[in-house]
């Protein structure tokens, strides 16, 4: 599908919006309203929800959200808690000290990476930005320790579902970031979400791309040493597989399909980002609830507390949230069936869009999104779509019943209208997203993700090497170009040279191919790893070369020059200073090993 969560389907006469629910910043002319003007040349229109674009409800107890500016914002606050304006104040102080410093975690991911690690390492970061400290702070710690007023607590943390980690163990900068997102309100786009991917596809092509639907990207296609992306191996609906071959690929299927599904596994393993793949996990999967209703909204809107209107309600059973939650997600499947669903998020889509009333008069939309387990489902998840069993449709159909149940409770006058439902399951997710556990968010928003150790390494620019305009490779060498590039394999490549008949004029000459900077101790050799190649077996002075190299790195030579063999200058073939010698992409299949311990596991290892 083009769009993905942007899409919208329509099912007995409704048309449904799966993913799109409000974003904020369009309300204004502001750099995100910009940027998407530029992307859609300026078609997609955004509609403003209302004044009161959230509601929260803690049991028995509302509270509004209010667009506006920050100050109206606060002044909504302080009107709801007049006995803890103090407490407000103190909050209200730490989202926006908080929401100021956000940039300074975007600037450690511009800077190379050496840097931004020199930087934290040595502190010299926390005298530029106390963002870090920040995120060693809980949204629930933060919270909790600048009042004690339990519904004013829970008003600070109840959207945390827009990113899908609880309040306990997501850091603060996350919501003072989503706060202060609304702090002009929200917007929706006019038309429903499907607007989006539709205004953009035009663009694309004028630009000479091409949207491709039905047609699933099933791995990215390495060169022949494993060291390149050349592209990806495209399935088409009539099964045919097909290479699509470019010079630059953009994944934005997550970093755990990219780095599980889409990169082959020995050269994902050599990645800096295999580790943050494991973090691959939300608060919890998603479950939600689609509903038609056969009224228009004049004869449903209600009045009072239970007026439906373009706003969404963020309905807990209790204002201790992790409680309720933690403890719903504990329960198993059988008590889960009898229990009321702790967290729903209503939304009636229909409301927001100003033009339903032309393409649907007469009808409702109504959109329930909650939590679930994935366990309570795990026993059908190798079961196709449709064809799971009647067991599996009817735990998932009892938990949307009470989810609607419950979202007739706030609104009874939609009771006798509704005359469709829609529920899904983790499994929904995970077979329209390809989401591996049901999550809608991708890698968990929990304080590792976060840390400054991890936003170094979590880079739009990832350590897979793609073909960027690779110079012709001549006489069977590598280019200079391509001397950049990691190696993956040094067999493979002794198996290449030897099929296109040119090899090193020296047995050294791969080793000073590669001038790459690495780390190395000195105690251990290339045949004591195993990974001498064929060509400079049994060859004394090969092997002497390369570990006389080694014993000079051990010395903390730090740049120096070495001989591309007989008749060349000192300063060899390419005219480049060697920083050490060998590469470790050489040695173990990656650019740059920036974790010292990492490498020398991964020495013991190839030992």
């Amino acid at each position: 599908m083009a769009g993905g969560c942007c899409h919208t389907y329509i099912e007995k006469g409704y048309e449904f919006d799966v993913g799109i629910h409000y974003i904020g910043n369009l309300n204004t002319q502001t750099p995100s309203k910009t940027l998407l003007d530029q992307l859609t040349n300026g078609q997609l229109q955004w509609a403003p929800l209302d004044d009161e674009f959230d509601t929260a409800v803690f049991g028995d107890k509302r509270y509004s959200v209010l667009g506006g500016g920050r100050k109206r914002w606060i002044e909504n606050i302080k009107k709801q808690f007049p006995d803890n304006i103090d407490d407000v104040d103190r909050l209200c102080d730490a989202v926006i000290r908080c929401k100021k410093s956000n940039f300074y975690m975007a600037v450690v991911k511009f800077l190379p990476v050496w840097l931004s690690q020199l930087l934290v390492q040595t502190g010299l970061f926390s005298l530029i930005s106390d963002i870090f400290k920040w995120n060693d702070r809980t949204v629930l710690d933060v919270v909790s320790s600048e009042t004690k007023n339990k519904d004013l607590q829970a008003y600070f943390m109840y959207c945390f579902g827009d990113y899908g980690t609880a309040p306990d163990k997501a850091g603060f900068p996350m919501q003072a970031t989503l706060l202060g997102h609304f702090w002009n309100g929200g917007a929706y786009p006019v038309g429903g979400g499907s607007e989006i991917a539709f205004h953009m596809i035009p663009v694309i092509e004028e630009a000479g791309g091409r949207v491709l639907v039905r047609a699933e990207v099933s791995e990215l296609l390495m060169d022949e040493l494993r060291s390149t992306v050349i592209g990806v191996k495209v399935k088409k609906a009539s099964g045919a597989m097909v290479d699509v071959r470019a010079p630059m690929v953009i994944s934005n299927a997550g970093i755990y399909n990219t780095m599980q599904r889409l990169v082959p596994r020995p050269v994902a393993e050599t990645s800096r980002l295999v580790a943050g793949d494991q973090t691959a996990r939300t608060l919890c999967p998603a479950s939600p609830c689609l509903s038609g209703i056969n009224a228009p909204l004049e004869k449903i809107r209600g009045e009072g507390d239970s007026r439906i209107s373009a706003r969404n309600w963020w309905v807990f059973t209790s204002n201790d949230l992790t409680k309720c939650c933690d403890d719903y997600m504990s329960l198993s499947v059988e008590e889960a069936l009898d229990s009321d669903v702790p967290l729903l998020f209503i939304s009636f889509p229909s409301t927001k869009d100003p033009e339903w009333e032309k393409r649907y008069p007469g009808k409702t939309t109504m959109a329930i999104v909650s939590l679930a387990n994935y366990d309570w489902f795990k026993q059908w998840e190798n079961e196709r779509c449709k064809k799971r069993g009647a067991d599996y449709e009817g735990v998932k159909n009892t938990i949307g019943d009470r989810m609607v149940a419950q979202a007739t409770r706030l609104f009874p006058q939609i009771k006798d209208h509704i005359d469709y439902v829609s529920c899904g399951s983790p499994l929904s997710n995970n077979f329209y997203l390809a989401a591996p556990r049901g999550e809608m968010y991708g890698l968990d928003h929990s304080q590792q993700r976060f840390s400054a150790e991890n936003q170094i390494l979590l880079r739009p620019d990832t350590d897979v090497p793609a073909n960027h305009n690779p110079r012709p490779n001549t006489k069977g060498r590598l280019s200079h170009s391509q001397t950049r590039r990691q190696l993956y394999d040094l067999q493979s490549f002794d198996e290449r040279l030897s099929r296109e008949g040119s090899r090193p004029t020296e047995p050294y000459g791969l080793m000073t191919a590669y001038p790459r900077r690495m780390l190395w101790d000195g105690s251990l050799t290339l045949r004591e790893c195993g990974l001498v190649p064929q060509w400079c077996r049994g060859d004394d002075k090969a092997e002497q070369h390369v570990n006389w190299m080694m014993w000079w790195e051990e010395r903390k030579v730090k740049t120096w020059s070495v001989p591309d063999g007989p008749g060349h200058s000192e300063r060899g073939r390419h005219g480049c200073s060697v920083r050490g010698v060998l590469s470790a992409g050489v040695i173990l299949g990656r650019n740059c090993l920036n974790d010292v311990d990492e490498l020398h596991k991964r020495l013991e290892k190839a030992k």
